[in-house]
């Protein structure tokens, strides 16, 4: 706690004995009881603004000193609404609800917290214009909550019998935290008109430990950005078997993976020097895993997903063309553009229950120069030969290889970004039919085949957060 050194020098990640400053914080002496503030400036190059520059005396300042108790607590209540209030204060959970029914909190802020939001046995829940806040700051780092902090989730709904069911998350956001939220644990959730942004491991756990697997849950239309893995999958069921449900229907999301989120401080003041926050951070990455185990079936269609460069292995559409072992995956009518490289043509094994087509790829930097038809060499492989057995036209099939003409794009995160599709967009029309069991808000506006991407040609910005729920 007063270590000089603000530079990842540790030999051992978890060595008490060797210290690294990582910015302002506060610690309880459980032995003395004394609370002990340290408001420090931070002096990382790389860091530039998003170093602390605040007020450096405890006594100057206000501070809020989370105990060991939970603010708020909702315990077996029925018929319940809360609206307009700020909760926070707490070293354990900030708000926990417990076998409670028909409960709605609307523009309530809970800052976390570990977890800012627990939730065990409830059925009926309404988080509505709601802002959920975890404990990361502008210069917190996945190792200084890792190994020299507090590494907690967001929000938990826990997965005992009986299960959670029928909750509504909408127009809320969910940020800055280690670990996001644990959703796939429950019956019946719609997600929607969120912004979950600023993790720095994990955002949407739809795989965790649970007696019964998920069912009926329902993403769309959020902005899912600045997360180093958004979907995220770790062993479930008891015993370890990983069963899974029926599937998550993912649809017509804006995930943007322009920003990164930082892993570690710079090594020593040479690489603080000669490098950039990129050579410290990690790329975001739409899904993977803990362990291997099976991925929940996903149902991905009319998503626009912005990307760094090629995934992992080369998989197809960011990724979700791999890891498909014992589930169902279904990739229709997307939009995905990478900063690097050339888009993936992988997929898992040719026995798999895959479903792949009508998707849109473009690579702003290496796509330009790109001479030829991209899908050439693949479409005369054997491996999409023997795709026709899962999906008789062939994976990627109809897929095309194209600049999206988003109506203003940038690789700037600080620029201003619109990704509805301008006049002449090769994504209009391009899509292939969906399922009409299939949920998508916006099917209706689309006239014509299905355009591709979050925004049908003509559609209205997406806006989410606070004051979006309805």
């Amino acid at each position: 706690f007063r270590t000089a050194n603000e530079y990842w020098t540790v030999s051992n990640k978890l060595d008490e004995m060797q210290g690294v400053y990582c910015g302002p914080g506060l610690w309880l002496d459980k032995e003395t009881g004394r609370v002990h503030v340290r408001l420090s400036h931070l002096h990382l190059k790389v860091l530039g603004g998003a170093n602390y520059r605040g007020q450096t005396d405890p006594r100057r300042i206000p501070l809020v000193v989370a105990g060991p108790l939970t603010p708020l607590v909702i315990d077996n209540a029925r018929h319940l609404r809360l609206q307009d209030l700020v909760v926070r204060g707490s070293a354990v959970a900030t708000v926990q609800i417990i076998e409670s029914e028909s409960v709605a909190l609307e523009n309530v802020t809970i800052y976390g917290g570990t977890p800012a939001l627990a939730i065990r046995a409830t059925a009926g829940l309404k988080l509505l214009d709601c802002a959920v806040r975890g404990l990361s700051a502008p210069w917190s780092s996945r190792a200084s909550h890792k190994y020299r902090g507090c590494l907690p989730y967001l929000v938990i709904i826990e997965g005992r019998l009986p299960q959670c069911r029928d909750f509504e998350f909408a127009g809320c956001e969910f940020t800055d935290n280690h670990d996001g939220l644990i959703i796939g644990t429950m019956q019946k959730l719609r997600f929607h008109h969120n912004l979950v942004d600023n993790f720095d491991d994990d955002g949407l756990y739809l795989t965790l430990s649970r007696p019964v697997p998920p069912a009926d849950i329902h993403v769309y239309q959020n902005v899912l950005s600045r997360t180093h893995t958004m979907f995220s999958f770790a062993q479930s069921g008891e015993p370890a078997s990983n069963e899974v449900g029926p599937g998550v229907f993912i649809c017509r999301n804006v995930i943007d993976f322009r920003r990164r989120t930082m892993s570690q401080p710079p090594s020593s003041a040479d690489s603080d020097a000669s490098t950039t926050l990129a050579d410290h951070s990690r790329e975001g990455r739409p899904a993977s895993d803990h362990g291997s185990p099976k991925w929940e079936p996903m149902f991905v269609y009319h998503n626009t997903v912005i990307s760094e460069g090629p995934a992992f292995r080369n998989y197809y559409g960011a990724g979700w063309g791999g890891h498909t072992r014992a589930t169902t995956r279904r990739i229709f009518n997307n939009i995905f553009v990478q900063a690097d490289g050339l888009p993936g043509l992988a997929f898992g094994p040719a026995e798999d229950d895959i479903q792949a087509d009508g998707n849109l790829h473009w690579s702003y930097l290496a796509g330009p120069s790109h001479a030829g038809d991209f899908f050439t060499k693949y479409r005369a492989s054997k491996a999409f030969a023997d795709s026709k057995a899962r999906y008789a036209p062939g994976w990627a099939a109809t897929d095309i290889f194209a600049d999206p003409k988003f109506t203003a794009f940038s690789s700037d995160p600080a620029e201003p970004l619109d990704l509805r599709l301008s006049k002449g967009s090769p994504a209009v029309d391009a899509g292939v039919a969906t399922p009409a069991e299939w949920p998508d808000p916006l099917r209706s506006a689309d006239e014509g085949k299905p355009d591709l991407g979050a925004l049908p040609a003509g559609s209205a910005m997406l806006r989410v957060g606070p004051g979006t729920s309805k």
